[in-house]
């Protein structure tokens, strides 16, 4: 079980890192990644301009699991 949920992480990881490289491409400043308060999580916050955006990456092994906004 400990295998599989290493690989779980790697592969959150690997999508947070994408969607960090996306949003850094289009002018944002990611400020946190995995912000914890209590037991909840924001994935990536970023700073866009003036503006903050709090960001929830859903990383997929293929698109038979659903789409993102499904999940």
């Amino acid at each position: 079980m400990e295998r599989k949920d290493n690989e779980r992480k790697a592969l959150g990881r690997a999508g947070e890192d994408i969607a960090a490289a996306m949003l850094e491409g289009r002018g944002m400043s990611v400020i946190a990644r995995n912000y914890r308060a209590g037991r909840n999580e924001i994935d990536l916050i970023c700073k866009d301009g003036g503006d903050l955006r709090f960001v929830e990456v859903k990383t997929r092994r293929k698109p038979v699991e659903g789409c993102p906004w499904e999940a």
